[in-house]
């Protein structure tokens, strides 16, 4: 069921151990992932290069989460 608004008035916000610059700093990370691996897409399709490529795009959450660690 919904919450009344008195209820959602006392629902507080959980304060994030992390700053602002260090969630853009992630985010920045991730795109640049997802670009590279849109361009090395692109070029093994177009047959820039030979052998086996798995993309992982859709998982840079993840890069970025171990890198930081």
């Amino acid at each position: 069921m919904g919450k009344t608004k008195t209820e959602a008035k006392e629902v507080k916000k959980s304060k994030s151990p992390f700053t602002k610059e260090i969630y853009l700093k992630w985010y920045e990370s991730m795109l640049l992932m997802r670009r590279f691996e849109e361009k090395a897409g692109q070029l093994y399709t177009q047959q820039k290069f030979k052998g086996f490529c798995h993309l992982y795009i859709g998982q840079e959450a993840l890069v970025a989460a171990a890198v930081s660690a």
